[in-house]
């Protein structure tokens, strides 16, 4: 009798899905099949032509890294002297006073702009 090929108790081997992890020590002990042979052997072909991409592809990373390094340095550079630049710049021009504007309609009122009339009624008043 046949084993039927989704019963869970099919012995490991030929028809071991080759996706899954062995997880029996009889499966170990069980040689690959032909197609399991094959397969290993493709790859091992093109794992040498895969490792130096892969090495290829991390020296670009390695030089675009340090092509950007070089022009962050760049630019701070140009920053510092920039920032040199504004602060003497800053320096010269002189800071905004506090308080109230001069054009204010709220500012306050000294005795001496009033007429004479209207000083001598508060100052009786405060007396």
């Amino acid at each position: 009798m046949e084993w039927h090929r989704n019963a869970k108790d099919v012995p490991f081997g030929e028809n071991r899905k080759r996706g899954k992890p062995v997880t029996k020590k009889k499966a170990l002990m069980i040689q690959p099949t032909k197609l399991q042979i094959r397969d290993y052997v493709r790859n091992q072909k093109k794992l040498p032509e895969a490792l130096v991409n892969s090495i290829l592809s991390q020296v670009d990373v390695m030089e675009e890294i340090e092509a950007q390094e070089a022009e962050m340095e760049i630019q701070n550079e140009i920053d510092v002297e920039n920032n040199s630049n504004e602060n003497s710049a800053q320096s010269e021009i002189p800071k905004k006073k506090r308080g109230r504007p001069t054009g204010s309609k709220n500012k306050p009122k000294s005795i001496q702009d009033q007429p004479q009339n209207k000083r001598v009624k508060k100052d009786l008043i405060c007396i």
